[in-house]
């Protein structure tokens, strides 16, 4: 069972969690850069019409409380050609990244949205990669799980890829099989080889983890 107070699984042999440096090594996202943080006061409107470069009335239809759909961000901004201008082409791919953003680090509980907060993340694309996307992606999980672990939820957003991989590098009995496909070029999380159909009862698991021995897991 998850806690929030703690931000760590509590099993009957003890209590482990997610870290830093599993995000870096599973997926090697990088954690020790900038913090993914601003201060920039725009409304979710004004981003819209600075940094996607669209109408007031189409930012106004466009936003959802504080948030877009990602389905919006493709429709609009999903091709660029010759005749395009560089400001429209930069717009583009500031709509990329949030769309790549809001499918995968910050995925909210519906998985069809993304909050506008990060848009201003993006307007420098020369800094993008100065932040430490992974160590925010695994505060926005952290919250996440907590949230999950509510009696009422139904719902669970945040990277749930690096929970999944998480789950395979740290717990062996489950019996996965390593792909010999992998190279070491690729995330350490690459490596197991997945099923969409394990023919394995959601119960079936939840036995093999409420048995876990502390030496069935790899620390």
């Amino acid at each position: 069972m998850w806690h929030p107070e703690t931000n760590t699984f509590h099993f009957d042999f003890g209590e482990i969690g997610l870290t830093l440096d599993d995000v870096e090594h599973l997926l090697g996202i990088p954690v020790c850069r900038l913090a993914v943080y601003t201060e920039d006061e725009r409304t979710p409107k004004q981003l819209l019409m600075d940094l996607l470069g669209v109408t007031e009335d189409v930012a106004t239809n466009a936003i959802k409380g504080n948030s877009v759909k990602l389905s919006w961000l493709e429709m609009n901004f999903k091709e660029v050609n010759e005749t395009d201008t560089d400001e429209r082409v930069v717009c583009c791919a500031r709509a990329y990244l949030l769309y790549v953003i809001g499918c995968t680090l910050f995925c909210d509980k519906s998985g069809g949205f993304v909050l506008l907060d990060l848009l201003p993340l993006l307007e420098d694309l020369d800094q993008v990669r100065t932040y430490g996307w992974g160590s925010s992606c695994l505060a926005f999980l952290y919250r996440n799980l907590g949230y999950a672990s509510r009696r009422k939820a139904k719902q669970l957003g945040g990277f749930l890829i690096l929970l999944e991989a998480w789950i395979n590098e740290h717990f062996p009995t489950l019996h996965l099989v390593v792909d010999p496909e992998y190279t070491e070029e690729l995330p350490w999380a690459q490596r197991w080889c997945l099923h969409s159909e394990s023919g394995t009862s959601v119960q079936h698991y939840r036995r093999v983890l409420d048995d876990l021995l502390v030496d069935e897991v790899e620390f």
